[in-house]
């Protein structure tokens, strides 16, 4: 160790007040840009286990595929998993929403039964073919819902008076202008199917992607491990859902033309519909039209700014005090062959020596602190939810 860097040593034990000030200025400095850093990465990770919850574990799913395009799908290197459900049709029955007269039954695999945000408020998920899970909102219109109830279901699809199969996405009333006001869409049921279940479990209402509010069937769920349906919906979450836009098109488009349209965001021929979980898309960054993540990281980004500012500010000021001690000092090593360089250089060996031990113990203290904040935000939030 050469002269200078031993009297810097020595300097900082004889200045044991002012080293130990400006190692805990550096210490709480660290901590708590760690601790914001550390909050905000645990809040995005929050945010999207929270729409996981609520939506699914998904990234895209593909609607009305057929039983020879499927297998492309589970089987492409990029699909990280997946779940099926398919569409057994509408059954007519008897509540008070004159807008909502079926139930619309749907069957899924076990995966989709665990990974598609169902949330069961009563009862128990259904274990077979012949039990079913209803929603909440269902009873609020005076359908039974008791947990044991066996129920008969005539089951058929909803054709339209011009021949075409409707679904949860074509309302049962239609607005006509001309009569201002809303009319019964003139529809049967064909292709009935008798099936008797027995309610097992009543859940929340279906998320507004499966179940918007103009849908005419309450979306009720039965259990089918193998779904063998000539039509059925597919939820993909892929490795790397940044590069989804590619897994899309490939996936959809009907031929490498039609691909390269999809890549240039125009209208392409598709085989199948399809839809985002935009809600777990937003909270992986994937995507980029949504300001919310963007706002967030530039907040967060705005008060560490501001927290390194004034930590420099503050460290800056403790150095400068010590290097004005040390003018005479400094002025002695010059006149002996010290350059410029030499003191420079020893001034950043003293904030290397300070930094090499507060910095660690800061980003300790920072983990620690994040630990201790998400813990009592946790609290508050589940004694929220209690309430």
């Amino acid at each position: 160790m050469n002269v200078l860097n031993h009297l810097t040593l020595k300097n900082l034990r004889l200045n044991k007040k002012r080293t130990i000030v400006t190692i805990i200025g550096i210490i709480l400095s660290t901590a708590l840009i760690c601790a914001i850093a550390g909050f905000a990465t645990s809040l995005m990770k929050s945010m999207k286990y929270q729409a996981i919850l609520d939506t699914g574990d998904y990234h895209i799913a593909y609607l009305d595929v057929s039983a020879d395009e499927i297998k492309y799908i589970k089987d492409n290197r990029y699909t990280s998993s997946f779940y099926q459900t398919s569409s057994l049709g509408y059954a007519k029955i008897d509540n008070k929403n004159e807008f909502k007269p079926y139930l619309y039954i749907e069957e899924y695999d076990s995966s989709a039964l665990y990974n598609s945000g169902i949330k069961v408020v009563e009862g128990r998920l259904p274990q077979n073919e012949n039990e079913l899970l209803i929603p909440e909102h269902l009873c609020d219109y005076g359908y039974t819902c008791k947990i044991g109830t066996k129920i008969n279901l005539d089951i058929g699809k909803r054709i339209s008076a011009d021949g075409f199969e409707l679904d949860q996405s074509n309302p049962y009333y239609d607005y006509d202008e001309d009569l201002e006001e809303y009319v019964t869409s003139k529809e049967t049921v064909t292709n009935i199917k008798n099936r008797e279940y027995t309610i097992v479990g009543i859940m929340q209402r279906a998320s507004y992607d499966l179940e918007d509010y103009s849908a005419p069937g309450y979306l009720s769920i039965t259990y089918n491990n193998k779904i063998s349906s000539n039509k059925s919906n597919i939820y993909v979450k892929y490795k790397k859902p940044k590069n989804i836009m590619n897994y899309l098109c490939e996936t959809t488009a009907t031929n490498d033309n039609e691909k390269n349209k999809c890549l240039n965001n125009s209208d392409y021929e598709k085989k199948f519909d399809y839809i985002y979980n935009g809600d777990v898309l937003r909270w992986e960054g994937v995507v980029r039209s949504d300001n919310t993540k963007a706002f967030l990281y530039g907040i967060i980004s705005f008060v560490i700014g501001i927290v390194v500012i004034s930590s420099i500010l503050v460290i800056r000021n403790s150095f400068s005090i010590s290097i004005t001690e040390r003018y005479k000092q400094y002025g002695m090593l010059a006149s002996i062959g010290a350059t410029q360089k030499q003191i420079r250089k020893n001034v950043l060996f003293e904030g290397f020596i300070l930094g090499i031990i507060a910095i660690p113990l800061g980003v300790l203290l920072g983990i620690l602190a994040d630990i201790l904040l998400v813990n009592i935000v946790n609290l508050i939030v589940q004694n929220v939810n209690l309430l």
